[in-house]
């Protein structure tokens, strides 16, 4: 149990390695403030020489105080809903001036090679992904009655989808043949897609969107369309849902919603989500046999110095 997150800090060319155990569902929160808030917030972690690995290493983030420069993975809404994201990304910006900002689109992969680790110290072994047997009936959304994982273009064909494009690009080529012929009804649920691409077959390209940080995402892609080109998009993503939008009668949350919703996620008020043998015991008993991580009880969050309503409206008052 945990949400396990990586921090790294470079300072004249060192790098110091920490861990949260809890941290990686709210690394967007912990890391929103600024530079010195930020550093503060990550030296009162856990010191560490482990690197997590990419299936264990949900969030995180790489501080480089040589060249005023930022990347971070993790959180949990916030890589689902690409309005979110932008607005997000955006305000970070601002927050972190003069610094750069960038998300870590390959996860730990990012940041460990960021701080000059081999890949090998992240990267878990790879297997060959599985496929149902009835595709079409799992992949495509016929009936309307899931909301959208993805959308997908394929020579001019709208397409939404009930799973993530990262369950249904690794098909290859095998994906073009299992299309419908004819493009079953569109839907998008409530929420706006979560991941999104183009598909040319004449120029052989793919372009997507994907904010889930997936270690060597594109390469395992380029591998299984041999001779395509495949590359990230980001800012294809808007642009993408709302066409989409209007093809679905979907309406988007407008900036005004997106900003409320972003205002009342960062102010939320995170609570220690440490774990104890006693608290576990006075939830399932005391004769339940459990084990804890000795970690898990370990939840360290040091009082912000400065108010983050004050800091975040100044923020927002800066917005055109």
């Amino acid at each position: 149990m945990g949400h396990r997150a990586n921090y790294i800090v470079i300072e004249n060319g060192r790098e110091s390695l920490y861990y949260s155990h809890w941290g990686a569902n709210v690394v967007e929160r912990d890391l929103f403030w600024g530079p010195e808030e930020s550093l503060r917030f990550i030296r009162t972690q856990r010191k560490t020489d482990d690197w997590l690995d990419e299936v264990w290493c949900e969030g995180g983030a790489l501080l480089d105080l040589d060249r005023k420069f930022m990347k971070l993975f993790g959180g949990e809404d916030i890589k689902y809903d690409p309005y979110f994201w932008k607005a997000y990304m955006d305000l970070l910006a601002k927050s972190w001036t003069p610094w750069k900002v960038e998300w870590a689109y390959q996860g730990i992969l990012d940041l460990a090679r960021g701080a000059g680790v081999s890949d090998e110290t992240v990267l878990a072994s790879r297997t060959s992904p599985r496929f149902p047997a009835e595709l079409r009936a799992l992949v495509f959304n016929m009936e309307g009655k899931v909301s959208s994982g993805g959308v997908l273009e394929v020579d001019g064909a709208h397409y939404t989808l009930a799973y993530e494009l990262s369950e249904i690009l690794p098909l290859g080529l095998s994906l073009l043949k299992a299309l419908p012929q004819k493009p079953p009804p569109l839907f998008l649920g409530p929420e706006p897609p979560a991941t999104g691409a183009v598909i040319s077959t004449t120029h052989k390209t793919i372009r997507l969107w994907d904010f889930t940080s997936k270690p060597m995402y594109l390469e395992s892609l380029r591998a299984v369309w041999p001779g395509w080109r495949v590359e990230l998009e980001p800012d294809l993503a808007l642009t993408q849902c709302e066409r989409f939008a209007l093809l679905c009668g979907w309406s988007p949350p407008t900036a005004k919603e997106t900003l409320q919703q972003l205002k009342a996620h960062l102010l939320h008020q995170v609570e220690s989500r440490a774990l104890t043998l006693e608290s576990l015991r006075d939830i399932h008993g005391e004769e339940a046999d459990i084990a804890v991580n000795p970690l898990a009880g370990e939840d360290i969050r040091p009082q912000p110095t400065v108010s983050h309503q004050d800091y975040l409206d100044r923020l927002l008052k800066e917005l055109p």
